[in-house]
């Protein structure tokens, strides 16, 4: 019983932390951002914002040398801290991240949100550039789910990948696909791992499975047999 028990509860400490290596953003750049204040939404930067047009009435500028809400280590909870993207023939955002060192790369993280928005994370795909390499990869879902029910976070491993195993400074981001209404889609949140990225469950998640692992301890132990006196 005390084995279970302890697998038990290593288990349970397993399903609470993920498993990473955060890796510190220092700075990024974003061509065809929507600006901010468009719907409500809205985000910081502190580099320099160049207008290059307005599309769907939205004003589009290209962000460079600076930092802001996609690195700032809060993961916002409204419109008013999130940054609303606009992907589509027209409008094709990339952002490349820059890192204060050489690194190579576990994971990728994007938290999106808020949970009660038309316009949630939901990215199911993007293209990772790393050096000289890309690579289109699938994203994995985690975390709290908005009113479609689908998960508004997404990771994307690059252990497995062509993108294993090379050094870089730099990071870009493009050609975002997913469940996104109207083109659009939003991220409050990016972290670079040099590991790979082992998502919380939710707390309705690990009730469930601590539920599961205690029924089985239970069982265990009306199945110990009785010793004879």
């Amino acid at each position: 019983m005390g084995k279970l028990l302890s697998v038990t509860m290593g288990f349970l400490l397993m399903a609470i932390s993920g498993v990473a290596e955060p890796i510190t953003i220092s700075s990024y750049d974003i061509t065809d951002a929507m600006v901010s204040g468009w719907g409500l939404w809205a985000h910081t930067y502190s580099g320099t914002i160049t207008p290059i047009g307005v599309f769907d009435g939205s004003a589009v500028a290209d962000y460079s040398g600076g930092s802001g809400t996609l690195n700032d280590d809060i993961i916002g909870t409204s419109a008013s801290d999130t940054q609303l993207f606009e992907q589509g023939q027209t409008v094709q955002p990339v952002i490349t991240l820059f890192l204060p060192g050489l690194y190579t790369i576990g994971s990728i993280i994007l938290y999106g949100g808020p949970t009660n928005n038309i316009y949630p994370g939901v990215i199911t795909g993007v293209t990772v550039g790393i050096g000289a390499s890309s690579s289109a990869i699938s994203l994995s879902p985690f975390g709290p789910r908005a009113a479609s029910g689908q998960p508004i976070n997404d990771f994307a491993t690059i252990i497995g990948t062509s993108l294993q195993g090379i050094p870089t400074t730099t990071i870009t981001l493009s050609n975002f696909t997913g469940t996104v209404f109207e083109g659009h889609f939003s991220i409050t949140e990016i972290q670079i791992d040099s590991e790979i990225f082992v998502p919380a469950p939710e707390p309705a998640d690990i009730w469930l499975i601590g539920s599961g692992l205690l029924g089985l301890l239970a069982v265990s132990v009306m199945r110990k047999p009785r010793v004879a006196i």
